[in-house]
């Protein structure tokens, strides 16, 4: 049975809020005094980033092909988890004039670091790996994603670090729509 002053965490997704307030109400919890925690959206893409990490990194260190399936499933899945909260943080800050273009905008940012960016990093790795290195095509180009797999560290990082003002961002956007 849980004490008093046990946390519940709940994850970020449409009606939330409101099986927050309806739990408050149930007798259980007054009586307990359990507090209830909404996960911030950005500590969830955080979070799938770093679950990610380690599995990205064995789908390229294992010779076995069903392994390295095996292992890629899971960062698969992880590494889109970013894209409900991120735009939901985008919409959700962005004034309301403004919110198609901040989504273009970040749509837009999100494709150039990741398609433009991506590729020509992992070839420029591996390129320099096989010239100073002398490995073959196919071990550079292992090591070289293996490499960039590793990016998603930023990732984290940078989720986390938004997690701590994103309440208060929330609260200085709210005002700033409803003084307007």
């Amino acid at each position: 049975m849980r004490g008093s002053g046990d946390r519940i965490r709940l994850q970020p997704h449409c009606g939330c809020e409101s099986l927050q307030r309806a739990l408050r109400r149930r007798p259980v919890v007054a009586r307990y005094g359990i507090q209830l925690e909404v996960a911030r959206p950005s500590e969830q893409a955080a979070i799938g980033f770093a679950i990610a990490i380690p599995f990205s990194a064995g789908v390229y260190l294992v010779d076995n092909l069903y392994l390295s399936l095996a292992f890629y499933v899971i960062p698969a899945f992880m590494v889109n988890l970013y894209t409900g909260p991120t735009f939901g943080m985008t919409q959700s800050l962005a004034p309301l004039a403004m919110r198609a273009a901040a989504s273009a905008l970040l749509l837009f940012i999100v494709n150039i670091i990741g398609l433009v960016f991506g590729p020509t990093t992992v070839g420029f790795i591996s390129e320099v790996l096989q010239s100073s290195w002398q490995m073959t095509d196919v071990e550079a180009l292992r090591i070289a994603l293996l490499v960039t797999s590793f990016v998603y560290l930023i990732s984290v990082a940078n989720y986390w670090l938004a997690a701590k003002h994103l309440k208060k961002d929330l609260a200085d956007a709210s005002a700033l729509a409803s003084s307007t």
